[in-house]
């Protein structure tokens, strides 16, 4: 049996080739497919199918806090998009001890992650829609 190591200072999060930094607490980023790869489907009779979905699309939220330098980068990037509409980014997630890879070659802005003003720094959530997610876990591609 062998110990395992997580430690969260490894996993890194790169858009356009910029580490981000300046993490909200809790989930600095999460990563999901649209669909499930499979649906099911059963008929009268009782007579059962699977159904590949070729699911490829997916999301990529980053959660910073609302001081970090990296809100401004990210903002840079979606007026870019917004402007020239030809400049989505590419978003690299590596666990550099677990050894997952996740790539999103071309992804856009969802939404602007708005603003929000209180007793403590709050949270700015950027949620990224992507066409191809890829997602190794602990291999490579």
């Amino acid at each position: 049996m062998s110990l395992k190591t997580y430690d969260p200072t490894a996993v890194k999060v790169i858009v356009n080739a910029i580490p981000m930094s300046g993490f909200a607490d809790g989930d600095m980023v999460s990563v999901e497919f649209n669909e499930d790869a499979w649906t099911f489907h059963r008929g009268t009779d009782g007579d059962t199918s699977r159904i590949y979905m070729a699911q490829e699309g997916g999301m990529v939220t980053i959660r910073l806090a609302s001081t970090s330098p990296m809100n401004a980068v990210l903002n840079g990037f979606a007026k870019l998009d917004k402007f020239t509409k030809m400049l989505p980014v590419s978003i690299m997630v590596i666990d550099t001890l677990g050894g997952t890879k996740i790539l999103a070659m071309q992804a856009w802005l969802r939404k602007d992650p708005g603003v929000s003003f209180g007793r403590e720094v709050q949270e700015k959530e950027w949620v990224y829609d992507t066409d191809l997610l890829e997602i190794d876990h602990q291999g490579g591609f």
